[in-house]
Parts: C-alpha cells; structure tokens; sequence
C-alpha cells in the first residue's frame, strides 16, 4: 500500500490538478448543491472504505498492527493523503514527500 501511495504522489504532474476532485468538490459545493454534496461524500466514504478493506487484509496477512481498528486508521490514512496532496500543491514534488510517506506508514 505504502508504494501505491507513493506511485500516486509522485505521478500527480501528468495530471490536471494534483489535488483529489473529491476533495475539491465537497471544498467548493455548499448547501445549494446539496445533492452534489451528498454523492461527493458519498463517493470519499466508499474510498475510506477501500482503505480499510486493504488495512484488514494488511492485518490478516501481519503486515500492519491487528490490534488498531482499521475504520480508525482507514480515516487517518485519508486525511494525510489529502494532506500530502495539499502539500505537493503548495511545495512541489520533493524527496520529503516520500519521506512523509514513510512516516505515514511506521505509525500504522
């Protein structure tokens, strides 16, 4: 998963924008597009779900802590690739990035 994560960081250039349309949507949509909204989340839950799905099978395969809820990590795991999204934006692609990654993954 780690090496996913980082394939995807770094192939972010090829892309119109390096941030994830999801999160932009639901940054952007208010209320008055409530619909729009609502599949939008709908649509990061499903992903968050993914996450988790790969956690459990991480876990029963002992590559990842069993004893950590993997909803929970599952949740902190997309916020910090949004974050790094964010950060790839504002900074540009840089070694620290993966370095970042790293990071991300001993605390799972």
């Amino acid at each position: 998963m780690k090496q996913f994560v980082i394939g995807v960081l770094q192939c972010q250039s090829a892309a119109p924008s390096s941030m994830c349309m999801l999160v932009k949507t639901i940054a952007e949509l208010t209320e008055d597009q409530a619909d729009l909204l609502a599949e939008a989340k709908r649509l990061l839950n499903v992903m968050e779900g993914e996450f988790a799905d790969a956690i459990r099978q991480a876990q029963t395969q002992g590559l990842i802590n069993s004893e950590q809820d993997p909803v929970r990590m599952a949740q902190r795991l997309q916020v910090q690739f949004m974050g790094l999204r964010t950060y790839i934006r504002a900074h540009g692609e840089t070694a620290q990035v993966v370095e970042l990654v790293e990071d991300l993954f001993e605390h799972l």
